[in-house]
């Protein structure tokens, strides 16, 4: 996901307060880059981790 009217590192950090594991995606990763790359965004975004309960 990106963001409009917050920064790609606030809103990450905004999510994690709440308990939300997400991770910042900058251009600047050589991982992170290519799906960037991959999904047409120029600037950034974050990764929302899916939640994986054990039973």
């Amino acid at each position: 996901m990106t963001f409009d009217s917050v920064s790609c590192a606030d809103a990450v950090q905004a999510y994690e307060e709440n308990g939300v594991i997400v991770y910042e995606r900058v251009a600047t990763s050589p991982y992170s880059a290519r799906i960037l790359l991959s999904l047409g965004l120029e600037g950034g975004g974050a990764r929302v981790s899916s939640a994986l309960p054990h039973t």
